[in-house]
């Protein structure tokens, strides 16, 4: 193809620029070789090498629109996802070829001043020019970055918070989740953990504690791992299948460094759409179990914490009905804790006076005292309904005498 010598300004002319003038007549040699070293067909570099050419008609360096077309060439590579050196290498190329084709065989006799003009240009716009690609390209990345960081973390609000139920927000869910390496059709795990101290941010801690989740030997057929921190915890979301519990309970206290950890696996989510409701049961749960000591240093099951939950759902109402409950026994004049923790023993050995004397090493008379003061203070036989109902009432008092202060 022949492009024609006024894409050089006239204003620009210096020692280079015959040479430059003399290529243009012709650039399918510098064409054809530009795409023999890249490795692409001619049509692909043809522009690439008219328009750089062109731009050496500037003089020594790039003219300030030039390097902001080259910009913009990086920025559009960065965007259709070529990679940089792809696009650096047709201009550096170029730049070889046009040398070779001004110095080369074939080339006739030139000027020694041009020649020297045209290397130290070739030179220096090489750089500029690489260096306004890198530019461009950089910045649509960074540009592109914060769009998909943005997009991230807004399916993740998404899959986190759908309460479920609603069929439109189910499929958006599942269309989007492979785009961050979800699969639709797996069931996932839900793990709310606190790991010791609040997690503020959603980077790369988050990220290096969701992929120790994972069995790395089944990540390429059953997709990745998301997290995110809500309110200083951590939510975990992982293929059920390839969830590793000792993988992660160990990033957990690696992120703890010696303090107390907490995590909570919630039900698991037979599709992404469930995950929202089982990641609130699995905060739900972690809110208790975090006041719970010993639940702590292990990932426990959002259930194992349901009859706390249940019962500290009104923890003042609790505190009442434990005190009106068993107020009038642990009150009792000098005995009040031994009646409590014999009534214990009572309840838990299924109300023998034998079993309960053999489980407390206390003589079966003072048991079976115990037991008779119980029912004088509070006017009430120990078996059926009042039983039961100090039985719920010592597993509340237990439950309160181990939680530590509420938020």
């Amino acid at each position: 193809m022949v492009y024609p010598a006024d894409m050089l300004q006239d204003r620009d002319l210096s020692a280079h620029v015959s040479l430059v003038r003399r290529i243009t007549e012709d650039l399918t040699p510098v064409i054809d070789a530009v795409a023999r070293d890249v490795g692409e067909p001619p049509a692909e570099v043809e522009g690439v090498v008219g328009d750089y050419v062109a731009m050496l008609g500037a003089g020594e360096t790039l003219a300030h629109d030039a390097l902001a077309a080259l910009r913009a060439v990086g920025a559009e590579a960065a965007r259709d996802g070529v990679s940089l050196q792809v696009v650096l290498d047709r201009y550096l190329s170029t730049g070889w070829a046009v040398w070779a084709a001004a110095v080369g065989p074939g080339s006739g006799t030139a000027d020694r001043d041009a020649v020297a003009a045209l290397g130290s240009v070739l030179l220096r716009a090489g750089d500029a020019a690489a260096a306004a690609i890198a530019e461009g390209h950089e910045l649509a990345e960074r540009e592109s970055a914060a769009r998909d960081a943005a997009a991230y973390r807004g399916f993740v609000d998404e899959l986190i918070g759908a309460a479920g139920g609603d069929p439109i927000a189910a499929a958006r869910i599942a269309r989007r989740g492979p785009r961050f390496g979800l699969d639709p059709r797996a069931t996932y795990a839900v793990v709310a953990a606190h790991p010791g101290r609040d997690v503020e941010d959603e980077g790369r801690e988050v990220s290096r504690v969701a992929e120790a989740a994972l069995d790395p030997r089944s990540r390429p057929k059953h997709g990745g791992a998301i997290g995110a921190a809500r309110g200083g915890r951590l939510v975990l979301v992982v293929p059920a299948s390839v969830l590793r519990a000792e993988r992660l309970a160990a990033a957990l206290g690696e992120v703890a460094a010696g303090a107390r950890w907490t995590a909570v696996r919630g039900p698991d989510a037979p599709r992404l759409a469930d995950v929202g409701a089982s990641a609130a049961e699995a905060v739900a749960a972690l809110a208790i179990a975090e006041r719970l000591a010993d639940r702590a240093g292990r990932i426990i099951d959002a259930r194992d914490v349901a009859l706390e939950r249940a019962l500290l759902a009104d923890e003042a109402a609790l505190r009442a009905a434990v005190a009106w409950e068993l107020g009038p026994i642990v009150s009792a004049p000098r005995i009040g804790g031994a009646l409590v923790e014999t009534l214990r023993a009572y309840l838990d050995n299924g109300q023998s006076v034998q079993a309960t004397a053999r489980a407390t090493g206390i003589p079966a008379r003072t048991v079976a005292y115990r037991l008779a003061r119980i029912e004088q203070i509070l006017d009430a036989p120990l078996d059926g309904p009042r039983g039961r109902r100090l039985a719920v009432a010592l597993s509340g008092r237990d439950v309160l005498a181990c939680v530590a202060p509420g938020p």
